[in-house]
């Protein structure tokens, strides 16, 4: 079975890339897997929870989502670039009135205390 070849570029970590294989039959949350296998030591370690991906402006929410079944673009002569990004740990999510997501970064020092703060619609 041919396999899919995935480049994956990490945001939080500009320049740093993790190169992988996986049969198209493999989920979304395999890739997440081998991405936590491969996270490069020197940073601290990352959860399933944090890992957000997006191939080609495609985002892949579904861990159990098939990779034959994704909409995103296969290359014969390179790998597929999926953009890897990690949600801090301390993030908390809410809703306003308004229906806009409002995402906190909770200080270290105060755990009660927020930061960060920034909001999508």
């Amino acid at each position: 079975m041919e396999k899919l070849h995935i480049k994956f570029l990490l945001a939080n970590h500009d320049g740093v890339v993790i190169n992988d294989s996986f049969e198209k039959t493999a989920k979304v949350l395999n890739l997440k897997e081998a991405l936590i296998r491969g996270y490069p030591k020197e940073y601290e370690p990352v959860e399933l929870s944090q890992i957000r991906l997006i191939c080609m402006g495609i985002p892949l929410l579904d861990d159990e989502k098939l990779l034959s079944d994704q909409k995103f673009p296969t290359f014969d002569d390179h790998p597929t670039p999926i953009n890897v990004a990690i949600r801090p740990k301390k993030l908390k999510v809410s809703t306003n009135d308004h229906g806009k997501l409002h995402y906190r970064v909770s200080s270290h020092a105060n755990p009660n205390a927020t930061g960060n703060c920034c909001s999508m619609s």
